[in-house]
């Protein structure tokens, strides 16, 4: 089955959506810049096989939260302005998350579990960060953060030693990377002026 939803705010606005079966795709478009206001919210849950989440947020302080149950789901989402939070979960496999966010102070915290997926963060401002938990095989994670003060902090839980990787880019100084890899998997990091990086493997 087949559905589609889209959401289009201005100003204050809160976006709740849940959807069941195959191939769903829901699209959010919040904007707050006009007015000055803060603080959209999207709490959204899809359950089932590759289904789609697209998410587009401009203004301060905004928030999505999504989870995505089934095997080749997608979820991209892009948040313009400053102090924004996105919290994600995949569950199962070869999921495909694709976060953007712009601004000082924003947040990524995703979750990737029983299952291989693919995860890109950008991050284009000061003071952001990124923390990711991957609980399974060929799981791949690439961050690249654009600015100062920033921080990536993963961990990697593989059941075998298939393999995996994470790539993480922080492009400016006084970033801080702190990794944590289970099981086989390979990690290229890239840091300038003032970083410090500290990579337990296990």
């Amino acid at each position: 089955m087949k559905s589609l939803l889209i959401v289009s705010a201005l100003f204050f606005a809160l976006a709740l959506c849940n959807a069941q079966d195959s191939e769903n795709l829901a699209r959010v478009r919040q904007v707050n810049f006009d007015q000055g206001g803060k603080g959209n919210i999207v709490f959204m849950t899809q359950i089932g096989q590759g289904n789609q989440i697209e998410i587009s947020q401009k203004g301060e302080g905004n928030v999505v939260v999504a989870s995505q149950i089934g095997d080749n789901n997608t979820f991209k989402s892009e948040q313009i302005g400053n102090r924004n939070r996105i919290r994600h979960n995949s569950y199962y496999n070869d999921n495909v998350v694709n976060i953007l966010q712009a601004g000082d102070l924003n947040l990524v915290e995703n979750e990737d579990l029983y299952g291989s997926g693919k995860l890109t963060v950008t991050q284009n401002g000061n003071k952001n960060g990124v923390m990711n938990k991957s609980f399974g095989n060929n799981v791949n994670v690439n961050v690249m953060q654009l600015g100062s003060g920033n921080e990536v902090t993963g961990s990697f839980y593989g059941t075998d030693r298939s393999g995996g990787t994470a790539s993480v880019v922080q492009n400016s100084n006084n970033n801080k990377l702190d990794f944590k890899k289970y099981n086989n998997k390979d990690i290229q990091i890239s840091q300038r002026n003032g970083a410090s990086a500290a990579v337990i493997q296990y």
